[in-house]
């Protein structure tokens, strides 16, 4: 009332946002397969990474508060999988920042067919139906293949028909083998075994 009067100062320092950041070393493969992640944070006050936290979610159930890491993402059996990796990245002062990224692992495709013999005579033809399937969104149509038909042929068609020969006196064993890429490249292989019998040798006298 008699214009008496008091000041106080008192000073509120505001520390900056930690901003998290990293790098993958690849985003996208058939699975399984190792991901390194490299984390470029910044700490926001000049100070180096090292005085910074962190926390790491991978989104399979793993979890690290390592700086950088490395960890193996598994594909589902019948379909892609994405994965959401989120980094939270703490100030030596606790202020902290998120950053997320995504990993997607492709299935691997299943690979089979189906032999109309798996015995014949020498020089029979047999026909091989394709039968894989890519595991993901897709259809047989947008796979590639490779046979081998342990015979020195090789294909790269869908379904084949192939000739194969024997031997004059035994049993010839071929191990066919087709190997399936889904779109991504993703591989399985298959095998079967197919015997080819000598033809008999006609034989006689006369007395």
């Amino acid at each position: 009332n008699n214009g008496c009067s008091d000041t106080i100062v008192k000073t509120v320092t505001v520390h900056p946002k930690a901003m998290a950041n990293f790098s993958i070393s690849r985003n996208d493969r058939c699975g399984p397969f190792k991901v390194n992640f490299t984390n470029t944070s910044v700490n926001g006050n000049g100070l180096p990474i090292t005085s910074m936290t962190f926390k790491w979610n991978f989104g399979n159930g793993i979890t690290s508060t390592a700086r950088d890491t490395s960890v193996t993402f598994i594909a589902s059996a019948t379909k892609d999988t994405t994965y959401l990796v989120q980094l939270i990245a703490y100030s030596n002062f606790g202020c902290a920042d998120t950053t997320t990224k995504t990993v997607r692992v492709f299935p691997k495709p299943k690979s089979r067919f189906v032999m109309s013999d798996t015995a014949i005579c020498s020089s029979g033809i047999v026909t091989l139906t394709n039968t894989s399937y890519p595991n993901d969104t897709g259809n047989i149509s947008i796979m590639s293949f490779v046979w081998n038909f342990g015979n020195g042929h090789t294909s790269l068609n869908r379904d084949e028909i192939e000739t194969f020969p024997s031997s004059k006196l035994q049993d010839t064993t071929y191990t066919i083998t087709l190997y399936a890429y889904s779109e991504h490249g993703c591989l399985d292989s298959s095998s079967q075994k197919l015997t080819v019998h000598p033809k008999p040798i006609d034989s006689f006298s006369v007395i």
